[in-house]
């Protein structure tokens, strides 16, 4: 889809630095910063290591990545609470029986047009 896109003109509300910053963990960010590798401080990373102590690795990871939607859904909060903007990761949208035979997955623009079609 092309012609809205290009053609049309809508007003932008901008987020500003404040309400931004505000929603920042800045202790997060100093943590992160000092992780970082230096010559102040240096530290040994990434040794050699067997097949199952990588694997045992990889899958203590899964955690972190666990825990990526109930974060990415706070943060959606936090800014709907700062902006009075709401947004979600995912919008169901039933129409007729709620059994359909048939399912339509859109984004974009395009989501207007099945909503009225």
């Amino acid at each position: 889809e092309v012609f809205r896109p290009t053609h049309e003109i809508n007003r932008i509300q901008l987020v500003g630095d404040e309400d931004l910053r505000e929603m920042m963990p800045w202790e997060k960010v100093e943590e992160h910063r000092q992780r970082a590798l230096s010559p102040m401080h240096p530290c040994q990373r990434g040794t050699a290591q067997s097949p199952d102590v990588f694997m045992q690795l990889v899958e203590s990871s899964n955690k972190h990545y666990q825990a990526v939607n109930a974060i990415f859904e706070k943060a959606l909060l936090d800014f709907a609470h700062i902006t009075g903007r709401k947004y979600r990761p995912f919008e169901y949208h039933y129409f007729g029986s709620t059994m359909p035979s048939i399912a339509i997955v859109t984004m974009g623009s395009s989501v207007e047009v099945v909503k009225e079609t």
